[in-house]
């Protein structure tokens, strides 16, 4: 859901609860997860579980290594990656000569248990291969009124974490555990241009759709994902999740004016392709729970992750087209 840490005008009070900066009118919005299936609440009190978040990182102040300024940095913008299917933040960080850092986040599509952070100074021949030091700032929601924590371990840099929801959906349906193993993010790391931080983490739970053996012990489903992450090349991790959203992409229309670029087309090209991500980031042929999609995806929290009933009403047709 909400990965990324971002700046918001929202006035005296955040949004989610958000921490407030600069006299309550710049917020940095707080970091959960919605996880297809995972929900909290009877009748119209239902809504998907918000998980505290796990790699929602604030670049909050930056310098050259060595040098004992650390200057704020400047939030520089988000965009969605369609190309290759990942939400991007930018920051500019004048204390190590304007350099601009890329911090990237991507729900693997080949690894639906995975998620995965990058951070990368983008290159800048003016400073050479300088290193910078960058101090970093978490804005995970660790408290959630949706689940309670009965577990959480950190060792080497690896933190596990094992959480059950407090309501269920109805008295004949069991509450669901929620485990993840992942890689910490330092308050302080020193990143050289042209090189990249990257960062993994992994999700299982009890939903039967998991597996009859993930479902009953989802932590240690958990580790064993991790492992795997951990054994594969980062550069192999992000090739396999292009790959794969390129294999699923053959069949797409692109709506356009051949040879004659127009901003109006792009736009609505734009708005095509994005709602055809989000769709297909929320529903996969390996998972035949096929739970219901809210307004929203990889790059924000639409409607607190609300599903709604008429949903499908106005998806499913697109899909197949």
């Amino acid at each position: 859901c909400t990965l990324g840490c971002f700046p918001t005008n929202c006035g005296s009070k955040g949004l989610y609860g958000s921490a407030l900066r600069d006299g309550g009118m710049n917020c940095i919005v707080n970091g959960v997860i919605h996880i297809a299936g995972v929900y909290s609440g009877s009748g119209t009190r239902s809504r998907r579980v918000a998980l505290p978040g796990i790699h929602s990182v604030w670049i909050e102040a930056a310098g050259w290594a060595g040098s004992e300024a650390m200057p704020p940095t400047e939030f520089a913008g988000s965009a969605l990656d369609l190309q290759n299917a990942r939400f991007v933040n930018r920051t500019r960080m004048p204390g190590c000569g304007g350099v601009v850092l890329e911090q990237r986040w991507f729900a693997h599509r080949q690894n639906r248990s995975m998620l995965v952070y990058e951070m990368e100074l983008l290159s800048n021949t003016g400073n050479g291969t300088k290193d910078c030091v960058v101090k970093l700032t978490s804005c995970n929601k660790l408290n959630s009124t949706d689940v309670e924590i009965l577990s959480h371990n950190k060792a080497a840099g690896v933190e596990s974490r094992v959480m059950r929801t407090k309501e269920s959906e109805a008295s004949e349906i069991d509450l669901v555990t929620v485990a993840q193993h992942f890689d910490s993010v330092p308050e302080q790391l020193t990143l050289t241009q042209g090189t990249s931080a990257v960062f993994v983490a992994t999700t299982r739970t009890s939903v039967s759709d998991e597996g009859i053996e993930n479902a009953r012990d989802p932590a240690a489903a958990a580790a064993r994902d991790f492992a795997v992450a951990k054994a594969t090349p980062s550069s192999s991790l992000r090739q396999m999740h292009v790959k794969a959203w390129d294999d699923l992409r053959q069949g797409r229309v692109e709506v356009g004016v051949a040879n004659k670029p127009n901003k109006t087309m792009q736009a609505i090209a734009g708005a095509i392709n994005s709602s055809f991500y989000y769709m297909l980031s929320s529903i996969r042929d390996d998972w035949p729970g096929s739970y219901g999609t809210s307004p929203g995806g990889l790059a924000n929290c639409a409607y607190e992750g609300h599903t709604f009933w008429d949903s499908e009403e106005w998806w499913v047709l697109s899909l197949s087209l």
